[in-house]
């Protein structure tokens, strides 16, 4: 399960034949209903800039949950002709992204500075 909040998932892909039209791989993030959250497909050499047959390529896609506490699905399957030589997965991660490290000291600042201003109005 993960919480409410924007989310990286990444992972490592190779094709296995020099042939894009038989080593896809497609990835989804699907919520509890079934709902896509992220959808995508990579696939091999002349279809994936700087992909080569036995060279690793990192992917990485943003996707974002909603609500917290639902559980997730991550689904990958093959692409293209059944040829039993797709392509290759390894690594495959979902960090979640932090906020960035300015933003809570920016937002105390902000209202200070309207909590300040509204004293001296009155």
């Amino acid at each position: 399960m993960l919480g409410a909040g924007k989310y990286d998932l990444s992972f490592w892909y190779s094709p296995r034949k020099r042939n894009a039209a038989t080593n896809g791989i497609s990835y989804s993030v699907l919520d509890s209903a079934s709902n896509s959250l992220l959808a995508g497909t990579v696939t091999g050499p002349n279809a994936l800039q700087g992909t080569a047959v036995g060279a690793w390529t990192k992917v990485t896609a943003r996707f974002e949950v909603a609500s917290g506490g639902s559980p997730v699905s991550l689904l990958f399957s093959a692409t293209g002709a059944s040829d039993g030589l797709g392509g290759f997965v390894d690594d495959i991660a979902i960090n979640s992204v932090p906020l960035p490290a300015g933003l809570p000291i920016l937002m105390t600042g902000l209202a200070g500075y309207a909590f300040l201003r509204r004293r001296k109005a009155a």
